[in-house]
């Protein structure tokens, strides 16, 4: 004790100022890596050397002990494994190295995360080693890939995909954001009171098909009762819920015990369906998943707003096309009807009129069976492409299709009639061609069949 006491008078004052000096700084070095937000790791050849209280955290693990003497490369996920060593590897060889990396972690609990490395070569123990910052980028990587997801399902919006195709796609983007989501969206019914299948790619066929079809009400489920009331509905156990207990055993039978939905709307307020996510444990959503929700439904919102639009579209080409179809055949009726009227019973010119009339009422019906066909929501759906394609092409169509109806209808009245009988009744046919020669030069939407009637009835017969 006396030798130490000694020592110390006779050491001279620099040294030990510069001593004092040192301790400081490690002192408030240590209080810095301490207190730092960001994880802080000194590794060498991979073993973990130091591990400062953030990074304990950030991996998920409750004490320090747990994180010294690990192997490195245990918490990288193996898709990053391989490309981070050879970071690390080049380092220590004295290869150009980027200092900044990103990859994928993986937590104590098997969750991953994405963080982001700064490194650099430090002196431990006399010993090279690397000294590396972590940060948690996970929120900020999650973000650009949505960012990205929602660029290429609005640009499938804009060129027109098909709305099934789109909310699978939709569906899809979700449940990659989110381990363990099952989607589904179903479309609000024409009736106002049932729910229809639209997508889920990841449910079991059986457990959609059984709820093709659900109506609405307060407590109905998770997306009868959303699309009911209009507001989000969070049902955390669904073998605990009362608004579940018609569908308990459906829903545990596909191993599904929690589902939340949230009703989509139009921009004017209207329920047009609902988006539900399905976890197959009891689970609350947090925020990375309410933003998910608010994108999902807005997409949808304008994927269905926009065949909605489009269907209208369709409707009113068939309708004109109608317009169109039947004004000539509406004129040979007429003039066949009057025709029957006026040419006696029992005879061979009463005969050919009859047959003549049968046969435009054939092909009266043949074409509102079509126009019935387009009103359906197959040929609709095929309407829309064709309808997209430009108003162009639209036009060229009608006039294609009015074309054809005006010849077709003259030439099968003419097949399915008898040889026409000599005499006066000649005459009498000639009338029926007169509105046939004029329906061929009307032009869209300036026919007028009531006045060409009645000049032809004004004329003599």
């Amino acid at each position: 004790m006396a030798k130490q006491q000694r020592r110390r008078r006779t050491m001279s004052p620099a040294p030990a100022a510069a001593l004092r000096a040192l301790r400081e700084s490690e002192t408030r070095y240590r209080v810095l890596a301490e207190q730092s937000s960001l994880g802080i790791v000194i590794h060498k050849d991979f073993i973990i050397r130091y591990a400062n209280p953030a990074l304990v955290t950030l991996f998920g693990y409750g004490r320090i002990a747990e994180v010294i003497g690990r192997d490195l490369r245990g918490v990288l996920a193996p898709s990053d494994r391989a490309r981070v060593e050879g970071y690390i590897t080049g380092r220590r060889q004295g290869e150009p190295v980027a200092p900044r990396y990103r990859c994928q972690a993986v937590r104590k609990d098997g969750t991953r995360l994405w963080v982001k490395v700064t490194a650099s070569p430090v002196a431990w123990g006399g010993e090279a080693a690397v000294l590396a910052t972590v940060a948690d980028v996970t929120e900020r990587k999650r973000s650009e890939e949505l960012a990205g997801d929602q660029a290429r399902l609005a640009q499938m919006i804009a060129r027109g995909a098909p709305l099934p195709d789109l909310l699978e796609a939709l569906t899809r983007m979700i449940e990659g954001h989110s381990d363990g989501m099952l989607a589904s969206i179903l479309l609000l019914d024409p009736d106002g009171v049932h729910l229809r299948h639209g997508a889920a790619p990841s449910l079991p066929a059986s457990y959609t098909s059984a709820i093709d079809g659900l109506p609405i009400g307060p407590d109905v489920g998770s997306c009868g009762s959303a699309a009911y009331l209009g507001e989000p509905v969070v049902v955390s156990k669904i073998d605990t819920d009362a608004r579940w207990v018609p569908f308990r055993e459906l829903a545990l039978s596909h191993d599904l015990r929690a589902c939340w939905s949230t009703p989509i709307k139009s921009s004017e307020g209207r329920v047009l369906g609902t988006l539900a996510l399905y976890y197959r444990e009891p689970r609350e959503p947090g925020l990375w998943e309410l933003a998910l929700i608010d994108v999902a439904t807005q997409l949808a919102a304008i994927a269905i707003e926009r065949e909605a639009v489009a269907l209208r579209s369709v409707a009113h080409l068939a309708n004109a096309a109608a317009h169109e179809i039947n004004n000539p055949l509406t004129v040979i009726l007429g003039r066949l009807s009057m025709l029957a009227q006026r040419v006696p019973t029992q005879t061979p010119e009463h005969e050919w009129v009859s047959s003549s009339l049968k046969a435009a009422l054939r092909r009266a019906g043949s074409r509102k069976a079509a126009l019935r066909r387009v009103g359906s929501p197959r040929a609709a759906r095929l309407k829309v492409a064709r309808h997209r394609a430009g108003s162009r092409r639209a036009d060229s169509l009608k006039a294609a299709l009015r074309r054809a109806a005006l010849l077709k209808a003259a030439r099968r009245t003419r097949a399915a009639s008898p040889p026409v009988p000599a005499g006066s009744i000649r005459a009498l046919a000639g009338s029926i061609r007169a509105p046939v020669a004029s329906a061929r030069r009307l032009r869209v939407r300036r026919s007028r069949p009531a006045t060409h009637c009645s000049a032809t009835a004004n004329s003599p017969s």
